[in-house]
Order: C-alpha cells, then sequence, then structure tokens
C-alpha cells in the first residue's frame, strides 16, 4: 500500500534569463529568445527574470498547437534554485508586486488548464542553449541557431527551431515588466572594500 508512483515527464522545457532578455526551449524543439526593453533592465534580479522565463516557456508550450492532454506532465529545467522553488511553491515577502503577480497567474494557469507541474534544477553550465537565446541578441535567429548546432549539439532536439513569440504573450510580458520595482546595482566587493579602507584612513 501507499508504494510511490513514477512518472516521467511528457514535455521537458529549459530556460534562461539575464538581465537583457529570456530564452527557453522544449525538448519538442520549439525555441523563443525575448529581448528586455532597454528602459527596464536592470530593473530586476536574475531569479525573478528566471522565474518570468519558466513561466513564458509553460505558456509557450501550452499554446504551441499540438495535442493536449490534462494528465500531461510537464517539467521545468533551469539554473536558478530560487526559481525552481517559486515554480514549486510561492511562499515569499517580497516588496516587488511582480514576485505575487507572477505567483498568482502561474497557479490560475496550471489550476484552469489542469496542468501537473514539476520543476528541476540543474547546473549553468548545461543551459548553454537556453543561455544563447536569452542574451545573443546582436545575431539573427538564423546565426543563433547555428551557434546552438556548431556548439551545444549534445543538448538540441533534433526538430529545433526558434519561433516568434505570439503577439498577445508579448503584450502580456510587456504588462508585467513595468512592474519592476528600478533598483541600484551594488558595488563589487573590491571597491566597497577599497571605499571602506578609505574611510578608515580619514
Amino acid at each position: 500500500m501507499n508504494l510511490p508512483a513514477f512518472q516521467s515527464p511528457d514535455q521537458v522545457y529549459y530556460s534562461d534569463s539575464c538581465p537583457a532578455g529570456l530564452g527557453d526551449y522544449s525538448d519538442q524543439g520549439f525555441a523563443w529568445p525575448f529581448k528586455i526593453p532597454d528602459d527596464l533592465q536592470f530593473h530586476a534580479s536574475n531569479n525573478l527574470l528566471e522565474f518570468l522565463a519558466a513561466f513564458v516557456g509553460l505558456l509557450v508550450e501550452h499554446s504551441s498547437g499540438r495535442e493536449w492532454s490534462s494528465v500531461d506532465v510537464m517539467l521545468s529545467q533551469g539554473d536558478s534554485k530560487s526559481a525552481a522553488g517559486w515554480l514549486a511553491k510561492s511562499t515569499f515577502e517580497d516588496d516587488c508586486p511582480m514576485h505575487l503577480a507572477l505567483a498568482r497567474q502561474f497557479a490560475d494557469f496550471c489550476f484552469t488548464n489542469d496542468i501537473v507541474h514539476y520543476t528541476q534544477w540543474f547546473p549553468g553550465k548545461k543551459n548553454n542553449v537556453a543561455d544563447a537565446l536569452s542574451r545573443d541578441f546582436a545575431l539573427n535567429d538564423e546565426e543563433v541557431t547555428k551557434l546552438i548546432r556548431d556548439n551545444c549539439s549534445p543538448f538540441v532536439p533534433q526538430h529545433f527551431r526558434i519561433i516568434p513569440l505570439q503577439p498577445a504573450l508579448i503584450l502580456q510580458i510587456r504588462g508585467w515588466l513595468p512592474q519592476l520595482v528600478p533598483t541600484l546595482a551594488a558595488p563589487s566587493t573590491t571597491a566597497a572594500g577599497i571605499v571602506s579602507n578609505d574611510s578608515a584612513d580619514k
């Protein structure tokens, strides 16, 4: 009785972010990049952007046009332990309204669509494909695809291709981003040490 049951995911998607953008791809080959508008870059912690990238990845996968079943199991993988924790259970207290907005809409989306969702952290050095999607905006889609195929072959799905985000989803992302709270970049520990030493000498 009560023996554990193990179930393999039906869909796996991998996400990443940087201050300039988001990126994600699935084991089915769908991939997408999103460049954050210049005036909103460096306004959020990277963990929050990782959370956003994972949620958008689920939205893209769900709207990909393939047949969808309520018994499908989704697994999101990323290299942020904080984002992985928030995807499993959002228990943070935070001054950033975007945290709560994302958490509530993510929960509502999974509940409304009967999505069974799990999350898993894995090392960033194994996340090269999503890493390229989230930051190599100087290259066009064809160049990014070639870069990924030439350098990340063990992690590239057979049918890998970059698809454009749907306009409605872009508007949704742009609706979340203005909720970011502007922050100032902290000085490096080296600079902080110099400031402290200079102050002590005076």
